[in-house]
């Protein structure tokens, strides 16, 4: 064989070892291209980005593992979310209230988490009527200042024969707001009270059980007299043994009195009880 066919024999099996070369290496590369992005722990990539990578990290268990990611390596990917890996992803903001919302008469918390920070706040008075209301809106704590409200009074009425009112104080006090009710009297009246108001000086009256001037049956005689009431029963001057008695009556408007002798009337009559007998 002379020199040029020597140089195309050994030209030819360097084109068949350069082919098979390529063949082998097409086939590596196709095969770890099927398992890019199918197994992260045989990719030959550091997918979670903490320096390792495939089984160096710490997140693979196998060459066959999916999933690179490894709950506190510091960065939060793949599938690793707030509630899976709070170590990584942070805490999700999250809000709680113990008075469930704006309830100004009951002093509640809020309390959760607010870009990874944890925090609580209690309501309390903003000044003596206002409270600084804390509240849940969704994740998210909100506050807000409530009035307790303006004092009042409320409406006229009788007790004990005057007249009445209640004062109705409200306020803030530990956090939460209040009121309290106390009866204030209006007004002492001198003739008692009805539906709120005070009643006149009742007229002058008389009204005699016995219907008049009548010695022989005991009577009561009541009324007003300038404005007092009044009430006298007949009786007898002496109970035990006489015969003299008192007998009221009326005359139009007015009381009147007068003493009898029932002797007077018959020798055998006396007073018993009011009455000549």
């Amino acid at each position: 064989m002379n020199n040029k066919g020597k140089i195309a024999l050994i030209t030819g099996v360097a084109l068949v070892v350069l082919v098979i070369a390529l063949l082998v290496s097409m086939v590596a590369a196709g095969k770890n291209s099927s398992h890019k992005g199918l197994y992260e722990c045989n990719d030959r990539i550091d997918n979670d980005g903490d320096g390792y990578t495939d089984m160096k990290d710490a997140g693979c268990s196998g060459k066959k593992d999916k999933d690179e990611t490894n709950c506190g390596d510091g960065t939060c990917e793949g599938g690793e979310t707030s509630q899976t890996c709070s170590a990584d992803c942070g805490v999700q903001d999250s809000c709680s209230d113990t008075d469930n919302g704006q309830v100004s008469n009951v002093q509640g918390t809020t309390s959760g988490f607010l870009n990874n920070n944890a925090y609580s706040n209690t309501d309390l008075c903003a000044d003596t009527g206002n409270v600084k209301e804390y509240y849940c809106s969704g994740n998210y704590e909100q506050n807000t200042t409530v009035s307790c409200g303006t004092d009042s009074y409320g409406s006229n009425y009788c007790q004990n024969g005057n007249i009445y009112k209640d004062y109705t104080d409200k306020f803030c006090s530990t956090g939460s707001c209040g009121a309290t009710t106390t009866a204030q009297i209006v007004e002492n009246c001198t003739y008692g009270c009805s539906n709120g108001t005070c009643l006149t000086q009742p007229a002058n009256s008389c009204n005699d059980s016995d219907g008049g001037t009548n010695y022989w049956n005991n009577g009561t005689v009541t009324g007003y007299y300038d404005g007092q009431s009044y009430s006298n029963t007949d009786y007898c001057v002496n109970p035990n043994n006489s015969t003299g008695m008192v007998e009221y009556s009326c005359s139009g408007t007015v009381m009147q009195q007068a003493y009898l002798d029932c002797a007077l009337l018959n020798a055998t009559l006396s007073c018993s009880n009011g009455a000549c007998i």
